[in-house]
């Protein structure tokens, strides 16, 4: 089946496609967890990040992947280490709404939050500063590259 008939296919029974946005994902450190509980058998940990499937998250709240780039000092005279983080691009807005006497919890994705490209906090924080970088792209898997913004 060719994916126009697909689509037509789809379009005729009513049902509706929902396009997610496929990123790479990764944390600096683990969440916390109950010493109780058995450690997963993968933590995507941005230290071990290799630009595997096994790094891939459907982003269902968000149309921009993120990465996130920034330096930190260790101790005094040694060199600085590169922390890049990855993931979906937080643009989920909830809010409370009164609805016949009852309150609900209203969800809606913000796309206009971003759009493509990179930018410094030194554009906007002034002297406070962390020389971070966020990066924003919207196709799938565009956050993979070790290289952005440097």
């Amino acid at each position: 089946m060719s994916d126009l008939s697909l689509v037509l296919l789809v379009n005729f029974l009513g049902i509706q496609m929902v396009y997610t946005l496929e990123c790479f994902h990764c944390y600096v450190k683990p969440p916390p967890r109950s010493p109780f509980e058995p450690a997963p058998e993968f933590e995507p940990l941005c230290s071990r990040f290799d630009g595997s499937d096994s790094f891939l998250v459907n982003c269902t709240q968000s149309t921009f992947c993120m990465t996130r780039t920034y330096r930190l000092q260790l101790r005094q005279g040694s060199p600085d280490v590169v922390i890049r983080e990855r993931g979906c691009a937080q643009q989920v807005y909830s809010y409370q709404s009164l609805e016949r006497g009852q309150w609900r919890t209203v969800t809606s994705v913000v796309e206009e939050t971003y759009s493509a490209g990179c930018l410094e906090d030194t554009e906007w924080a002034g002297q406070l500063a962390t020389e971070t970088q966020w990066c924003y792209c919207d196709s799938d898997r565009c956050n993979d590259a070790n290289d952005e913004g440097e």
